[in-house]
């Protein structure tokens, strides 16, 4: 499984087992509203209206609102630091190996980095 499979599941599982109730709360409190910072809008929009089944409440150019089950779900994009909070910017992971170095996930095996041999085996110098 690519980490990006591994990410989407664990975000969608996430977000199913906390979400789980009506199909169009929209008039109901919601009771949890993560947001998601995207690297490309329309196709988290394809994938959460599509796949979860997920109720667009608004959406512009780098936002977007979902009703999924009885919460909310805030779709973004990348966005500059604004005057008031210089250092903080909202970006996607900037790759699918990095995000998953920095929360301690392994790696996938690619052409540069090959699968290790069976365990006692030596490794190429």
């Amino acid at each position: 499984m690519s980490i990006h499979s591994f990410v989407m599941r664990g975000t969608w599982l996430c977000i199913v087992a906390s979400c789980a109730g009506a199909e169009k709360p929209i008039n109901q409190e919601p009771t949890v509203a993560p947001l998601l910072v995207v690297g490309d809008l329309s196709r988290s929009l394809a994938f959460y209206e599509g796949v979860l089944g997920a109720v667009r409440i608004t959406a512009g150019e780098s936002y977007a609102k979902l009703a999924l089950g009885r919460g909310e779900l805030h779709l973004a994009t990348f966005s500059q630091p604004t005057p008031d909070k210089p250092g903080v910017t909202l970006a996607p992971p900037d790759s699918k190996a990095g995000a998953a170095r920095r929360q301690g996930r392994r790696v996938p095996r690619t052409a540069d980095r090959p699968a290790l041999g069976p365990r006692g085996a030596r490794l190429p110098a």
